[in-house]
């Protein structure tokens, strides 16, 4: 969940930080420590609406704003309100053939927090902090891992995953949102951001906000 706090000037947008995971069966570390976005798997019978409300809470503590609804009598549905102009809302879908043992889907919802109260985090084992960044920390952060293909050549337990950064420029693009008003000196921080550690997507996005602004960018 991309969790925008609109309230706020400048906008911020929580993050959590995640923990090392162990080692796999196989013996190989997984995913060292860095900023995520608080989410997580589903759990048995729960929609996609109810997982990202409930991991939301578990992982960083924030009541996400919703409705309920009542198709069937008896039956209740919490829905979030998901920030957006179009009609199914604000989201990114990555679907993962190749993972295993079983192929998934990762969503991405730009969501609405309820209030700006922390309640309890549950998922301590999984997350050590929350945190709330406006998004020109969020795009300037050094990256939590660095590769060269594959092989993870240096790692910085203060940075963000490169997937996150990506994920939040995904949903906020998907929402219409305007960049250069929630990053007003966006045209002067763009030399500075290096394309290699935001990639191609989030820069060429970056560019394109500002060419429809009326700057003269010279997309490289």
């Amino acid at each position: 969940a991309v969790i925008l706090y609109e309230d706020q000037e400048p906008h911020r947008i929580a993050l959590v930080h995640s923990k090392a995971d162990p080692p796999g069966p196989d013996g190989k570390e997984g995913k060292p420590e860095g900023d995520d976005l608080p989410g997580g798997g589903d759990e048995g019978e729960e929609t996609l609406f109810e997982t990202v409300m409930r991991e939301v809470q578990e992982e960083a503590g924030i009541a996400i704003k919703h409705q309920e609804f009542e198709p069937l009598p008896g039956v209740s549905i919490k829905l979030p309100t998901i920030i957006g102009p179009y009609e199914d809302g604000a989201f990114v879908c990555e679907p993962k053939p190749w993972t295993t043992p079983f192929p998934n889907t990762v969503w991405t919802f730009l969501l609405e927090p309820l209030d700006n109260k922390l309640r309890k985090v549950s998922e301590v084992n999984e997350t050590s902090r929350v945190m709330f960044a406006t998004l020109e920390d969020i795009l300037t952060a050094p990256l939590a891992i660095k590769k060269a293909g594959r092989v993870i050549i240096e790692e910085n337990r203060a940075g963000i995953y490169f997937s996150t950064r990506k994920r939040i420029v995904a949903a906020l693009h998907a929402a219409g949102k305007n960049f250069c008003e929630l990053v007003p000196n966006l045209s002067e921080l763009i030399c500075k951001i290096k394309r290699d550690e935001v990639g191609d997507y989030v820069h060429d996005v970056l560019c394109g906000a500002l060419q429809v602004a009326g700057y003269n960018v010279i997309v490289r």
